[in-house]
């Protein structure tokens, strides 16, 4: 839901840029905006957009940088981490539980202790940090290490990644 709102904005925010600067822009006439327009606030005092913007930023923890596309570009990327974070979050629950069983009946053939499931689980940050080898899986699973391999990088990261768009990621 962030990222949409996230790239809604960044979208929106591209195109009135470009609005601005078109010469045919708002039917012929050309629209002059400033930052340093005065305007009303909420508590009635006269302040600027500029003033408004960095102020908005200083709420939201953006003080390093006090111009507007600076500040909205770090609250957005703000935005973007949050939504990454759920997701991971999200993914690392589906990974434990795997209500479906999809993760633990993908597996390479014979080998069922070495299902998406255990994999993941054994070789993502997101559960071990560091994370096991691959050789030292396929070692402590009897298993020959290029089947491994293979089954982790054709079979896994691929229903890894379907779980993770049907949880929400969008690629950009």
């Amino acid at each position: 839901m962030r990222s949409d709102l996230v790239k809604w904005l960044k979208s929106h925010l591209y195109w009135r840029i470009k609005d601005l600067n078109s010469p045919s822009s708002y039917r012929g006439k050309r629209l002059h905006l400033s930052l340093d327009e005065s305007i009303l606030d909420a508590d009635a005092e006269i302040t600027t957009w500029l003033e408004r913007v960095s102020e908005q930023g200083r709420l939201l923890g953006t003080t390093s940088n006090p111009y507007v596309l600076s500040g909205l570009e770090i609250y957005l990327e703000q935005l973007q981490q949050e939504s990454q974070q759920c997701l991971v979050a999200n993914l690392a629950i589906y990974i434990e539980q795997d209500p479906d069983k999809q993760l633990r009946n993908c597996y390479p053939r014979k080998h069922p202790e070495c299902n998406c499931q255990v994999l993941s689980q054994r070789l993502l940050f997101i559960f071990k940090n560091p994370p096991d080898k691959l050789t030292d899986i396929a070692r402590e699973c009897q298993i020959n290490y290029q089947t491994l391999v293979s089954h982790w990088k054709l079979k896994a990261i691929p229903l890894l990644q379907e779980v993770a768009i049907q949880l929400g990621y969008q690629s950009n």
